[in-house]
């Protein structure tokens, strides 16, 4: 169980996630609903309003966390409001 003043860095820690891949912006994150149906189905929607992947310049990447890194995702999500920096990172990561 994580102390009272645990930070957002610590829970990440504690779960083996390194924090040093992750970068901060001003901007929020997207948020997705989630509508569960009968019989098993579902259906997604996202808040795209401004929010971070939207906001990210591709001199914003660090290429040294491209080195090694061994696996890449990005997600299609606001792919081409960020198409430099998706090309760029895709570059990076030798996928191009």
């Amino acid at each position: 169980m994580m102390p009272h003043d645990a930070t957002k860095k610590d829970c990440l820690e504690l779960h083996h996630v390194k924090p040093q891949y992750l970068i901060r912006s001003v901007h929020s994150t997207v948020m997705a609903f989630l509508l569960l149906v009968l019989h098993g189905g579902r259906s997604f929607s996202f808040n795209h309003h401004s929010t971070a992947n939207l906001h990210y310049p591709s001199e914003t990447l660090d290429e040294e966390k491209f080195v090694d890194a061994g696996i890449f995702q990005f997600k299609h999500l606001g792919i081409q409001a960020i198409y430099e920096c998706t090309l760029k990172a895709m570059q990076l990561a030798h996928l191009q």
